[in-house]
């Protein structure tokens, strides 16, 4: 619950400071696998839509990519066969390494990413509760059973 409430606060923050225009600079560069051709900034609005802000081509599996944008702006980072990596624009460089998923960054960024890390961890086993419950209501909805679902699900992962 406290991943939540840091989470909740870095996103107000960057809310409010997003209010105040200033602009920071990024520069971004790493690498990608095989078959990836484009890398794309965006900033999600809403759930499913997507704001393009800018792009780099790949060529040999490396991009680079300079700008500048709001001050500590929430932004991802990817594509269609790249998971999407979400940052702040706060003005050092990064380095992205979707061939290892690594990343290289300012220290803000980087506990940043360590905190996604621990939701996706969270997300993960919610999501193996809700299999397990569903399972469960498919042979008849014993909430016993679903219960031991749910464990032997959790034990799985």
């Amino acid at each position: 619950m406290n991943k939540q409430i840091i989470i909740t606060a870095l996103l107000a923050l960057v809310t409010l400071s997003g209010q105040a225009q200033e602009e920071r600079a990024y520069d971004i560069s790493g690498f990608v696998p095989d078959g990836i051709e484009k890398v794309y900034l965006y900033k999600s609005e809403g759930l499913q839509n997507r704001v393009f802000l800018d792009s780099a081509t790949v060529a040999d599996g490396k991009f680079a990519m300079k700008g500048k944008r709001h001050a500590y702006d929430l932004v991802s980072l990817g594509n269609k066969g790249l998971h999407g990596i979400m940052f702040f624009i706060d003005g050092e460089p990064m380095t992205v390494n979707f061939v290892n998923d690594t990343l290289t960054a300012s220290p803000l960024n980087e506990k940043f990413q360590g905190y996604m890390a621990e939701d996706k961890v969270v997300h993960r086993q919610l999501l193996s509760l809700v299999h397990g419950l569903e399972k469960s209501q498919k042979r008849g909805g014993k909430t016993r059973d679903g219960a031991a679902d749910c464990r032997q699900q959790r034990g799985n992962d």
